[in-house]
C-alpha cells in the first residue's frame, strides 16, 4: 500500500465565501483531511506549505491513491470575495 499526504491549493486570493469538493471522504483511499481554511478567513493562491487551503491523506494501492490525489485537487474549488468586489 501506498499512503500520501495531498496539499490542495486555493487558486484565488480574497476572503473564502464558499467551497466545492471539500468532502474528501468521498475518495476511495480516503484516510483523513484537515481544511486550513474557514468560509470567512483570508486564502492567497497556494505558494507555501501553510498557504495551502487543505491537507488530505490518502492510502491505498499507488494507481488508486494516484487518481484520488489529482481528483482531491481537480474538484476542490473556492469561490471568494476579492477587494474587487467589495
Amino acid at each position: 500500500k501506498t499512503a500520501v499526504q495531498t496539499y490542495v491549493p486555493s487558486d484565488k486570493n480574497g476572503i473564502l465565501k464558499s467551497v466545492q469538493g471539500d468532502n474528501f471522504e468521498r475518495l476511495p483511499t480516503y484516510h483523513a483531511s484537515i481544511m486550513l481554511r474557514e468560509i470567512g478567513d483570508e486564502v492567497v493562491r497556494a505558494s507555501s506549505l501553510m498557504s495551502f487551503a487543505a491537507f488530505v491523506w490518502l492510502i491505498g494501492d499507488a494507481e488508486d491513491v494516484k487518481r484520488d490525489a489529482m481528483r482531491a485537487i481537480d474538484e476542490f474549488k473556492v469561490e471568494v470575495e476579492t477587494a474587487e468586489d467589495a
